[in-house]
């Protein structure tokens, strides 16, 4: 680059000499901004920029559209940034690496230099006469042509490099012997450091010898490792044929699964249309229950006022029967016994006829209410069954999502861990195939065994993360089909819940937090409270986050005395006030044409209050869905009376 800017000076310098004034000054500028370019090939700085920022700091309008034709068009350098500075304070926060110093600013040097400091900055001048202010300085020569002197001590300063090049080129005679000085330093240095590495090259020859003897001990180490290996390879491929084996049997218990699922829906779909041709025949029989109940106390009040009018009646006779006394004691006492005794027969008949017909007309009432009190009692039985049956429906729907949910969740891990043993198959293959062709490398065999240590510790921790789905299924499913009473820890096994209920919580984006400030352990029905919290979280899932919206589930367990309160609540759209006295009905729902039944929050209501002998209540909120439970943390029952 040297030779060939001392090829180029001659050529630029015959563009200054022009027959005009205005030419010559617009050639000088070029030429000014030709150098300025081509002094970045021999400056370095502390750290290479991916772009040259030149500032120019003056007003002369032709060098400034130089530069700037320059930054434009100059080729083999750069990129180049160009500003212009028009005060001296916007250099305390910008980012220069060549300052450009016009000739009318040549008085305000010393005041720039201390603004710079030691920052790397090329500055260049024109026409300064005092060295102690120039990086690089042009000046013109007697034969009125352009030169530049550059001050290599203030260049060192301010972190750049220079090269001897440019040294030679503008350096005074100073600079130039004391470059030289430091050349034939520096060679003489390079002489010893050769002989120092002739020693240590000795030196490694003799290690390089120890190293062989090292490595044939290390390869002996090695085919005691294969021996190792392929005892490994042998045990991998027995767990990869158990694992093929456990796979197909579980893809089989799911198909019965999937076969039993299929069954309850369509007994469930059976017992819906049975229960609301129940409930259609329990009202008529209600209406007609009222209707008759009716009719009876209307006949009760006309024997009521029957026997009143009778009374009066007997009232009377006697007042008439003590006038006839007193008035013909002794000469009518036949007649009016005989009278009074007829009108007594008579009165007594009439009574005992009244009496009979109404006696006979209440019993035939009797035997009708008591045959719809029969009917109803039926009713009410076929009812109580019908509602268990649907309870186990409900259950065993819930089991069957849950079952479809944790198949897919297994999947994923299996997937991942046939994968990765699919790839610990090929590279060992592969690594024997070299081994048996004695191409094997010990860089090669380090990157293989680094590979099977990786695939083996993601085939671990899949296999590890499908045992964990299946075990928590495996409880959870296991105490709502069996409804077996027992001791438990409510966080950690609501957690089993919702790790049972991954899949559709994921897919709707949904995200379950369960808080507990204390460990809280319950004698009671798991498989009932497994039940609820499932309900309760579908339900939220189907009508709360619609749409794919994300939510989020907060449960908060806390004890009081000998109850445990489930704080349970969604920030979905809510359920509005109106509906609070409605939402725990049977059948009710606001979603029935997508399919709801409206059986979840009954069937969570009355496991709550009959199994778990709690209660639910809902809790308005306009953040969403909001409900509490609270239950005893002993439940007596037979067993547990025993023990205790």
């Amino acid at each position: 680059m040297s030779y060939l800017l001392r090829l180029c000076l001659p050529v630029l310098l015959m563009f200054f000499i022009t027959p005009t004034l205005a030419e010559k000054t617009v050639q000088e500028a070029k030429l000014k901004s030709a150098f300025v370019g081509q002094f970045t090939q021999f400056i370095s700085w502390p750290t290479t920029p991916t772009q040259i920022e030149i500032v120019y700091y003056g007003n002369d309008a032709l060098y400034w559209q130089s530069l700037n034709d320059m930054a434009a068009n100059i080729k083999g350098v750069g990129p180049f940034k160009l500003s212009k500075l028009t005060q001296l304070s916007q250099l305390d926060n910008s980012l220069v690496h060549i300052l450009v110093v016009d000739k009318q600013q040549n008085a305000s040097l010393e005041s720039l230099y201390t603004r710079i400091g030691k920052r790397p900055i090329l500055v260049v001048t024109e026409n300064v006469i005092d060295n102690k202010l120039i990086g690089i300085n042009f000046y013109q020569t007697n034969s009125q042509t352009l030169s530049f002197k550059l001050n290599r001590y203030n260049l060192l300063y301010q972190g750049l490099k220079v090269d001897k090049d440019i040294v030679l080129l503008g350096g005074s005679e100073i600079d130039v012997a004391n470059m030289v000085k430091e050349m034939s330093f520096k060679l003489s240095e390079s002489t010893g450091l050769i002989d120092k590495l002739n020693d240590h090259i000795n030196s490694q020859k003799q290690t390089i010898a120890q190293k062989q003897i090292s490595i044939n001990q290390k390869q002996l180490e090695i085919d005691a490792k294969n021996n190792e290996f392929n005892k490994l390879i042998s045990n991998l491929e027995q767990i990869e044929a158990k694992y093929q084996s456990d796979l197909a049997q579980l893809e089989k218990e799911l198909n019965v699964a999937q076969q039993a699922l299929d069954k309850s829906k369509d007994s469930l779909a059976q017992r819906q249309a049975e229960v609301v041709k129940t409930q259609a025949e329990l009202d008529q029989i209600e209406s007609d229950k009222i209707a008759l109940s009716q009719q009876v106390m209307d006949n009760q009040t006309r024997i009521n006022s029957q026997l009143s009018t009778l009374e009066k009646l007997e009232t009377q006779l006697s007042e008439k029967e003590l006038a006839l006394i007193n008035k013909e004691q002794q000469v009518q006492t036949t007649t009016n016994n005989l009278i009074i005794s007829l009108l007594a027969l008579i009165v007594f008949a009439i009574l005992a006829i009244s009496l009979w017909y109404f006696n006979k007309k209440k019993h035939a009432l009797n035997q009708i209410l008591e045959s719809h009190n029969q009917q109803l009692e039926k009713v009410n039985q076929q009812l109580v069954s019908t509602q268990k049956q649907l309870v186990e429906s409900e259950k065993m729907a819930s089991l069957g999502g849950i079952v479809t949910g944790v198949a897919h969740e297994v999947n994923t891990p299996l997937g991942s861990a046939i994968t990765a043993i699919s790839h610990l198959s090929s590279i060992t293959i592969d690594l024997m195939g070299d081994f048996k062709d004695k191409k094997l490398s010990s860089n090669k065999f380090e990157k293989v065994l680094n590979e099977q240590v990786e695939a083996t510790d993601i085939v671990f921790k899949n296999l590890c993360r499908a045992a964990e789905l299946v075990k928590s299924f495996k409880q959870v499913s296991v105490d709502q089909v069996s409804e077996i009473a027992r001791e438990f820890e409510i966080k950690e096994y609501l957690d089993e819940v919702v790790i049972s209920l991954r899949h559709q919580i994921k897919q709707q984006n949904v995200t379950v937090e369960i808080s507990c400030n204390e460990p809280l352990l319950a004698f009671t029905y798991p498989g009932v409270l497994s039940q609820i919290l499932t309900n309760l979280i579908i339900n939220s899932i189907t009508h709360g986050f619609k749409n794919g919206t994300p939510g989020k589930i907060t449960i908060t367990l806390s004890s009081k005395n000998d109850f445990i309160n489930l704080d349970y609540q969604d920030n979905g759209t809510g359920i509005d006030s109106a509906l609070g006295e409605k939402i725990f009905d049977p059948f009710f729902t606001t979603n029935r044409h997508a399919g709801s039944t409206g059986l979840g929050l009954s069937i969570c209501y009355n496991l709550t209050s009959q199994k778990l002998l709690g209660s639910i209540q809902f809790i308005y909120s306009d953040a969403g869905a909001h409900f509490l439970l609270q239950f005893p943390k002993r439940i007596h029952t037979e067993s547990n009376k025993k023990t205790h």
